[in-house]
């Protein structure tokens, strides 16, 4: 891959681990590493999306969806997807925004090169999470199977947690390391995918402390109905 070059000596930064960094000007130009470097942002959005969206509607929403029936679980679920949603939308542009930038600064490196770049597309999902699966009752039954119910939330979120920041992190790499974004451009991309972060973190802790209570309110009502609800789900009740 080329870098930065200039009339003067290297300054040490700015391109990737262990490379030379000029202050003005380019030479040479590599449409393969513009390409790879761009795909490793795209590859880190589809991972993260995963998680964010997929993972969190599969093992968090109907994985608690035959554990949990009541107005405090449907309550719940909705504000959970609309926190998710949020971070979805948010996400989807700052990805969106991160990878036309780096489009745009491949393409300047080419003409200043005498050269040519395909701007690389990426392909946004809008958030797809379904909260219809939790129900009001299950075969008439209303009330949660308390310790299922805790475990499989904990797991879910963990695993939703873990996927969108590892996604995340390899995003920024690939920011970190492209060789081509100039001033203080590859720092401001790196820093609106930390928002991400921490947005995400956020949500799920919070996620998990209006878990607790929801929770807590419905076993005050109905109990813990374990059997009951199980059964229900399983059609022999209700």
């Amino acid at each position: 891959m080329a870098y930065e070059m200039s009339a003067g000596s290297p300054t040490g930064t700015g391109g990737p681990a262990g490379s030379p960094h000029y202050n003005n000007g380019f030479t040479g130009f590599n449409e393969e590493e513009v390409v790879a470097s761009i795909t490793r942002i795209i590859n880190a959005y589809n991972s993260f999306y995963e998680s964010a969206n997929n993972t969190f509607q599969s093992s968090f929403v109907d994985g608690m969806s035959n554990l949990w029936a009541c107005n405090d679980a449907i309550e719940f679920f909705t504000d959970a997807k609309s926190k998710m949603d949020s971070i979805i939308n948010n996400a989807n542009a700052i990805f969106e925004s991160v990878v036309n930038s780096m489009n745009s600064a491949a393409s300047a490196w080419a003409v200043r090169c005498k050269s040519t770049h395909s701007n690389v597309s990426i392909s946004i999902n809008p958030s797809s999470i379904n909260t219809s699966s939790i129900q009001e009752n299950i075969g008439g039954v209303r009330g949660i199977d308390l310790s299922n119910a805790q475990s499989t939330a904990k797991s879910a979120l963990t695993m939703v947690s873990d996927g969108a920041n590892t996604a995340l992190t390899s995003a920024q790499n690939a920011v970190a390391v492209c060789g081509f974004l100039g001033g203080n451009q590859a720092s401001n991309l790196q820093s609106s995918l930390d928002t991400i972060k921490n947005s995400i973190n956020n949500v799920v802790n919070s996620l998990s402390d209006s878990l607790n209570g929801a929770i807590a309110n419905t076993v005050e009502e109905y109990g813990n109905v374990e059997m009951n609800v199980s059964n229900a789900f399983a059609g022999t009740e209700g």
